[in-house]
């Protein structure tokens, strides 16, 4: 979870956007999924929604995922824009600064 916030503080820094927010688990999750391409188990294989134990491990699965790794790097892509520093370009102007 440190990493996933870590990550996302980075994220949110390296893009000073609040798009971040977003991209950065979306992009963590798709890297995720293609990584798991060609793995074999009842977790990481193609979900099988036909008998209730297969329900539970894609739903549970997923949320677990989500919660633990995502929402933290969601936390700290958002955090980032917390911490004082130097105006954004974007601001600047409104700061009566130049840029």
């Amino acid at each position: 979870m440190t990493v996933c916030f870590l990550v996302g503080g980075v994220a949110g820094w390296v893009a000073r956007s609040r798009w971040a927010v977003l991209v950065a688990p979306a992009a963590f999750a798709v890297a995720c999924e293609i990584g798991r391409i060609g793995v074999v188990g009842p977790s990481v294989d193609r979900p099988d929604l036909s008998a209730r134990i297969g329900v539970l491990v894609f739903v549970v699965g997923g949320g677990f995922q989500a919660v633990v790794q995502l929402v933290p790097m969601m936390l700290g892509a958002a955090g980032e824009r917390a911490w004082p520093g130097e105006p954004r370009p974007d601001t600047a102007n409104r700061l009566g600064g130049t840029g």
